[in-house]
């Protein structure tokens, strides 16, 4: 009911409508108090969570008014879900935001931390993709409430944006059907297995390497590598 907001009346007035019944107000209230304690009751006895939290956001578009009613206005919102996914037992913690602002962002982050304090839930990893201002974040949310959450870099939208780089560099547009030439494709396909080191020594040993050769990758690749080091300690933590 995102349309009623703290309405107990209209939520009254549609569900009479609807089910053809007559609530009282009262009624409601005291519905929405009990679902609503039962859904915290819930959520406070599920705390089996590793610490190491993954980090996403997915939007989608509700209709506010008289849905299904021919010729009524409807107005279209934006609503962006926010989930914080646990690394190894999959167990989600969802969040509705209706902004993605930094500044609103922030705020859900400290709520979801406070939850994880208050319930004795170890807050250690939190993997993003590469937006910069994620790592910004993670520092203001340390320093506001006294955490030493690490930020880790996810695999996947590291290797997305191998080719998106390199796309943009010699394209001019990060998606595109045109083909990489083969040295670009071989160059990614080392950065990749990088990535892709059953180890952390394996990882560190390949990752010198790199380092070592970095002036042979063209410029777009010299800058993913000097990525990877800024996140070198916090790599491999969920293997």
């Amino acid at each position: 009911y995102l349309s009623h907001l703290s309405s107990y009346d209209a939520v009254r007035a549609e569900l009479n409508k609807v089910y053809g019944i007559s609530l009282s107000k009262r009624t409601i209230r005291r519905w929405l108090s009990l679902s609503g304690a039962i859904a915290q009751d819930t959520l406070n006895e599920e705390k089996k969570f590793s610490g190491h939290f993954i980090y996403d956001e997915e939007y989608i578009k509700i209709f506010l008014g008289d849905v299904g009613k021919k010729g009524s206005a409807l107005q279209r919102v934006e609503v962006y879900l926010l989930l914080f996914i646990d690394a190894l037992t999959g167990k989600t913690i969802l969040m509705i935001s209706d902004s993605l602002d930094k500044s609103i962002l922030i705020q859900h982050w400290q709520v979801f931390a406070k939850w994880t304090i208050q319930n004795n839930i170890p807050f250690t990893t939190l993997t993003t993709d590469g937006k910069r201002e994620y790592n910004v974040m993670i520092n203001e949310l340390n320093a506001s409430l006294g955490l030493k959450v690490k930020h880790s870099y996810c695999i996947f939208h590291f290797k997305k944006n191998l080719y998106e780089v390199c796309n943009k560099h010699l394209f001019g547009v990060m998606q595109t059907k045109k083909e990489l030439p083969t040295n670009i494709r071989s160059q990614i396909k080392e950065l990749e297995a990088l990535v892709d080191q059953p180890t952390r020594e394996d990882f560190l040993k390949s990752l010198s390497t790199l380092q070592h050769q970095k002036q042979t990758f063209i410029s777009p690749l010299q800058d993913q590598i000097k990525r990877v080091c800024k996140y070198v300690e916090n790599y491999t933590l969920h293997k």
